[in-house]
């Protein structure tokens, strides 16, 4: 069992390391829920091009990453016309719905079974194979170095040109990420950890290590928990980022009722 487990050790991994990267500077833009919306339009892709009976790999991950573009365009062009960070979200849960309800329609219009919309949703974790996870490793460790050698630019840029980067090598990575793991795990991924580090430091390098070791520690935990019972590995996985993120808000909440009582002794 441990043995059969290996495969999505190493995907999680893979996971942890590029979106905790994207998860920091989600954070950081305001943008919590860009992911969702993403990830969404990718699964949506996936499924019209099984609809379309299109087999091959390459093929299927280009249509769709080419639908991760229509987010992708809109919300660059959005953020210079109305920056207001809540307006964005707002557009942000509009493309997720849209993304969604039409998703839903393929499978009901099309006589799609059920499987196809759940496999969007938490993927195919157990099953991925020594190709997927090469691939999935590639463009992660392009889209990484594409990062690197553009990190000032990304960071201090409010040009649309840098949002645009952010925005399609954010879609290169999901793309391929929902296909592995599905949108939830995704989501869970970017999010958790990064939102679990923001609290004890403000640095962005800290949040990211942090993140990391969350990330991994997770993972190991969550499918540990998934060989001794019924529970998906990826959907173990999400619990227990969930779980640790619950514990890590219970230590914030006492070390900060600590922090002030020892500020106001009187109090």
């Amino acid at each position: 069992m441990i043995s059969l487990l290996l495969i999505p050790f190493l995907v999680c991994v893979a996971l942890v390391l590029i979106h905790v990267h994207f998860g920091v500077k989600v954070l950081a833009r305001g943008i919590l829920f860009i992911d969702l919306a993403i990830a969404q339009w990718a699964g949506l892709g996936y499924l019209l091009g099984h609809f379309w009976q299109i087999e091959n790999a390459a093929l299927l991950y280009g249509i769709s990453f080419g639908f991760t573009l229509v987010p992708a365009l809109l919300l660059t062009g959005i953020r210079s016309l109305q920056p207001q960070t809540n307006y964005l979200e707002a557009v942000i849960g509009v493309l997720y719905i849209v993304a969604a309800a039409t998703a839903t329609v393929v499978v009901s219009i099309t006589g799609m079974e059920f499987h196809h919309l759940e496999n969007m949703l938490v993927g195919h974790l157990l099953f991925v194979t020594p190709s997927e996870l090469l691939a999935a490793t590639a463009i992660y460790a392009l889209v990484g170095a594409i990062h690197y050698w553009a990190r000032k630019w990304l960071c201090t840029s409010q040009s649309k040109g840098a949002d645009l980067l952010f925005y399609v090598t954010f879609g290169l990575v999901v793309t391929s990420s929902v296909k592995l793991a599905g949108v939830l795990a995704v989501f869970s991924f970017l999010v958790l950890p990064a939102l679990i580090m923001l609290p004890f430091s403000a640095s962005q390098s800290r949040q990211l290590r942090g993140g990391w070791i969350i990330g991994i520690f997770a993972s190991i935990a969550g499918l540990a928990v998934s060989i001794y019972s019924d529970i998906p590995p990826g959907v173990s996985v999400i619990l227990a980022l969930a779980g640790i993120w619950i514990g890590s808000m219970g230590i914030w909440i006492v070390r900060r009722s600590s922090d002030r009582a020892l500020n106001n002794p009187d109090a």
